[in-house]
């Protein structure tokens, strides 16, 4: 059973920002990574790393699949 996710634009650019800024914060994580001279830390950055791969390729799975509708009809249709 595969239900069908809707949203409006406003939540799809929200996506598409969480997106960039889970990018960031990756970039940091690989920074902190390959800086350190702990290998405990490094290799707790290199686990942190893959899990934010794991986030944003489902983030972005999900916004890329998402219906889209426009707010007006979203709202009439799922906020009143």
């Amino acid at each position: 059973m595969t239900d069908k996710i809707i949203i409006h634009e406003q939540e799809h650019n929200q996506l598409e920002m969480l997106i960039g800024k889970l990018h960031e914060a990756n970039a940091l994580v690989v920074k902190l990574a390959n800086e350190t001279a702990n290998t405990n830390f490094s290799a707790e950055m290199d686990a942190m790393s893959a899990d934010l791969h794991q986030t944003i390729n489902s983030t972005r799975d999900i916004n890329n699949k998402a219906e889209l509708m426009a707010y007006q009809e979203y709202r009439n249709r799922f906020l009143k």
